[in-house]
């Protein structure tokens, strides 16, 4: 079943300027250090051609008694109902840092209860059921833990995390979309994902008539592996060798604005709103 016959289509505009940098938010200095490998986080956003910024991106680095989290949401709905939705999902995961998992099974609890208390915010101010389609709105989001050697992620809708080690793809998650689906039946390939009429037509998201059941997958880090977490307007847009590539580089932030800025370029006048967070997991000496 259908539940979003694709976001609301914004008026073809003037593109906006490039910011001068990526957004890139570093560890602050009066944070204990941790001991081993510590994550380096790079993020980069660009409205795109689109009318507003739909997409949000959260980030909170990991120190002595908290693993790393790191979350992307993108909004869906009509005006300026899918960045409301996806305000709610970011708030909702800012109020549940106070109560941090201690391990990955932990990590597996806290991530559904994220998404579980994410929808049931985003019906109650900006309801399906209330027959203003201009109102109603809901949100993809992708969200990890990265504590010491492990990982633990969720995702509901089309939003990915990709676990890339030595530049090779470990894992990605399965988009809860039509696309994902016609792949799965074996009607269309993987590349035909991203460039399928029906690319955009979801079968669940936080908000949406019945309630979501994200996927969660762990796995066990190596010093070196990258998450990569990105929106539908950078992964439909650039290839997946780019992708993984990009998670490589040293440099998390000029990896993750190369990639939007290629998304964008890529996506023409009319290129949706693109979003990626990089996250390296790397021994605190090689941190700059």
């Amino acid at each position: 079943m259908i539940l979003f016959p694709g976001r609301r289509p914004a008026a073809w505009g003037r593109r906006p300027a490039w910011p001068r940098s990526p957004r890139w938010f570093p560890f602050g200095k009066a944070r204990p250090r941790p001991a081993g490998p510590v994550p380096t986080i790079g993020i980069a956003q660009h409205q795109g051609g689109r009318a507003e910024q739909q997409d949000r991106v959260f980030e909170a680095g990991r120190q002595a008694d908290r693993p790393a989290f790191a979350l992307v949401a993108d909004g869906m709905g009509g005006l300026r109902a899918g960045g409301a939705a996806a305000d709610l999902v970011v708030e909702t995961a800012g109020r549940l840092l106070d109560r941090p998992p201690a391990d990955p099974e932990q990590a597996r609890r806290h991530l559904a209860a994220l998404c579980r208390m994410a929808h049931h915010r985003i019906l109650e101010r900006h309801g399906q059921g209330r027959g203003d389609r201009e109102a109603a709105s809901g949100s993809t989001v992708a969200a990890a833990w990265v504590g010491p050697g492990w990982a633990v992620w969720a995702h509901v809708g089309d939003t990915r995390v990709y676990l890339v080690r030595d530049g090779r793809l470990l894992r990605r998650t399965r988009d809860h979309s039509m696309t994902e689906w016609l792949y799965a039946c074996g009607a269309i390939d993987e590349a035909a994902i991203a460039s399928h009429p029906d690319q955009n037509k979801l079968t669940q998201c936080l908000g949406g008539p019945a309630p979501p059941t994200p996927d969660i997958d762990h796995a066990v880090l190596r010093e070196g592996d990258a998450l990569l977490l990105a929106t539908d307007g950078v992964w439909a847009q650039v290839p997946e060798a780019a992708i993984l590539a990009a998670a490589m580089e040293r440099d998390p932030a000029a990896a993750a604005d190369g990639l939007v800025r290629a998304a964008v370029l890529a996506g023409g006048p009319g290129s949706d709103n693109a979003t990626v967070l990089i996250l390296r997991h790397e021994a605190s000496s090689r941190r700059t």
